[in-house]
């Protein structure tokens, strides 16, 4: 009996704890009822985004006829075009509630109803979520002078002939446009000197061409073991840096057609000789995968050691061996005491991967998840461990669950996927099975990376 009560108290807060503290979201905008063709208007857009942070997108599309400009932004990079605007963040602000503002204006030639649709991208959990705002209609009145007449009846096929005919300009006079070229996609790669000393640093620049790409994109540059890389210019992405790599990632590219960023490097002071720094810029192409290797440039950690100045060859002398000194037999460290025992009830609660940190980390590898690009369900991260066969009885799972330590949790996934749509539907069998969010991880070779990089790596798309 006692058995049972501690199993539902448990699930009872689980159930608390995922009523509380999962992402509440929601999006309102405030559009006006009506306004005047060749006139303008503002919207006004709240966004409650619970504690979410990180990169996230606000876009609101609008039919044609209409044009906006960024009123207030709230530290977003604005993007627009004819038909919408985009307020994107690298970083969220720390502040629960986010509002933004726009004016729209009307072109002369708009009339009657038009709808206005507005949603926030985010990412949890290596998921994109989105927060879509109600649709809102605004009424344009049409300016004097364009309500619509009673036409003509049309004209015969024969009457159509002729005024083509003499309406149509001699073709020895039409000269087409100039066809403006898009810009091959580059990218290249400098350093600011050719030669640092240990624990200096030196910056390294990245020149982004991105022809006719837009939209997601990754530059990961491969950093030499014993040197730390530091953002610098981010340029809108948000930057990592893990294993070596260096990341930049963005959920959508800048709108210029050439952009720079830049990272500082700072080898250790105990690194010596030659290094080298190599990197590739992954983009989506028509919604495929694909990649721009960038050349590698090398850079010289001086030994900074003082050089020895030759002396006179030496008088060698013959001198007894040195008797050995007796070897002592280390005395051995009794081991520490067991971590005493805590009350699952206390444990099992569900935690949420970190924001990204500009700090080198370390990615324990994982049996059974070598080879390319793998896709689990986690449905736990304990400080406190539990045995995987408490967590199968508990919630009636027959598959095996495995374990690896991490960030200081012990973190439960089952599956072994390499479909992402197999990994998401399995992750909803576990939902219904009574675990509290559960979601998808990934792997490359043994070692986690976040989801948007393994679906670009396995060109596959993404299911909500």
């Amino acid at each position: 009996m006692i058995k049972y009560s501690v199993l539902l108290f448990n699930l009872i807060g689980l159930f608390i704890y995922h009523l509380f503290f999962q992402a509440n979201v929601t999006v309102t905008q405030n559009v006006p009822t009506s306004a005047a063709a060749a006139g303008s208007f503002e919207v006004d857009v709240t966004i409650n985004k619970s504690d979410v942070s990180g990169f996230a997108k606000f876009e609101e599309d609008f039919p044609n006829g209409f044009t906006a400009t960024a009123i207030k932004k709230s530290g977003a990079t604005i993007l627009s075009s004819d038909n919408d605007i985009r307020f994107i963040w690298a970083s969220l602000p720390s502040d629960g509630v986010i509002t933004i503002s726009f004016r729209v204006t009307v072109d002369s030639s708009v009339s009657g109803n038009r709808q206005f649709t507005g949603k926030f991208l985010y990412v949890v959990n290596n998921e994109r979520q989105e927060a879509d705002a109600p649709p809102a209609t605004i009424n344009i009145t049409p300016l004097a002078g364009n309500t619509p007449v009673a036409t003509a009846p049309p004209p015969s096929d024969t009457s159509k002939q002729s005024i083509q005919q003499a309406a149509a300009p001699p073709q020895s006079i039409i000269v087409p446009p100039a066809q403006t070229q898009a810009q091959p996609l580059s990218a290249s790669q400098t350093l600011s000197a050719s030669s640092v000393a240990p624990a200096g640093d030196l910056t390294v620049t990245v020149l982004i061409r991105r022809g006719n790409v837009t939209g997601f994109a990754k530059l990961e540059e491969t950093i030499p073991n014993g040197v730390i890389a530091e953002g610098v210019d981010l340029h809108g992405s948000s930057f990592t840096f893990v294993d070596n790599k260096a990341k930049f990632v963005w959920l959508t590219l800048p709108a210029d057609s050439a952009f720079s960023i830049s990272y500082k490097l700072t080898p250790s002071s105990t690194l010596t000789g030659t290094q080298s720094v190599s990197g590739e810029f992954s983009y989506l192409l028509n919604d495929n995968a694909a990649s721009f290797e960038i050349p590698a440039n090398s850079f010289t950690v001086e030994n900074t050691a003082p050089r020895q100045t030759p002396a006179s060859a030496p008088v060698v002398t013959t001198a007894p061996a040195p008797t050995p000194a007796p070897v002592t037999a280390p005395t051995p460290v009794p081991a520490p005491p067991a971590a005493p025992n805590v009350a699952v009830a206390d444990t099992l609660k569900q935690q949420a991967p970190p924001a990204n940190r500009q700090t080198q980390a370390v990615t324990p590898e994982v049996t059974g998840a070598q080879g390319n690009v793998k896709y689990r369900v986690q449905i736990m991260a304990l400080h406190h461990a539990v045995k995987s066969s408490y967590l199968s009885n508990k919630y009636n799972i027959t598959e095996n669950i495995n374990e690896e330590m991490l960030e200081g949790y012990t973190k439960y996934t089952v599956g072994h996927f390499d479909d992402y749509k197999a990994v998401r539907d399995h992750r909803e069998e576990i939902r219904n099975k009574g675990v509290a969010g559960p979601f998808v991880v990934a792997y490359s070779n043994g070692q986690r990376i976040t989801v948007q990089e393994a679906l670009m790596i396995t060109r596959q798309q993404w299911y909500k």
